[in-house]
């Protein structure tokens, strides 16, 4: 099957309500990513889109908020705190590896944590702000470059390992959107 671009440019809405559920959850809805999902007043949901990049915005704005009220953190102390959460939070990861959801959704609070406090390193060089705010960009792109690179990674991985191989018209966790797809014409044979 191919994707029918012209259409999905044309009717963005109808692709996305089409696309749903896998708009909120972005993981095929199958066993092997049980885990990446939580449940919400009946929707799927991703845990790292949902819980992490909220999280890592929240952590990131309570520390500008808080040096704007007078905390001073130096950029050791923010590198140092960034990278001990994070590695706390891997560490917990490695050695008591859980397919839990709410062990997972725990986990990403940490990481997220974490990340803000690296997105907040920038602003603790005493260069010009429109520099700071700049190289915080350049490491939002990055880390949003290296996720997703990650989750290609992943579901190659996952997904190379199923009996199906990825082939979604056939996946199971994949069937009823390719479906939706095909019929609303976003797809063609």
């Amino acid at each position: 099957m191919k994707a029918n671009f012209k259409r999905i440019m044309r009717h963005p809405i109808m692709f996305s309500r089409a696309l749903s559920p896998f708009t909120l959850s972005h993981h095929p809805d199958c066993r092997p990513y049980s885990h990446h999902c939580f449940n919400f007043r009946g929707h799927r949901l991703c845990i790292g889109c949902f819980i992490g990049f909220p999280t890592t915005i929240g952590a990131f704005l309570a520390l500008v908020i808080a040096s704007w009220l007078g905390l001073q953190l130096g950029f050791l102390d923010v590198l140092f705190l960034g990278f001990s959460i994070e590695a706390t939070a891997f560490l917990i990861k490695v050695l008591h590896f859980s397919k839990r959801v709410s062990v997972r959704v725990g986990l990403k609070i940490v990481q997220a944590v974490g990340v803000g406090f690296w997105f907040f390193v920038p602003l603790t060089l005493q260069a010009p702000l429109l520099l700071e705010l700049l190289v915080v960009f350049m490491l939002y792109m990055a880390a949003n470059t290296i996720v997703g690179a990650v989750r290609v990674y992943e579901t190659e991985k996952t997904c190379g390992a199923c009996e199906y191989k990825g082939n979604w018209s056939k996946c199971p966790g994949f069937k009823k959107v390719t479906k939706r797809l095909y019929e609303a014409g976003f797809l063609t044979a």
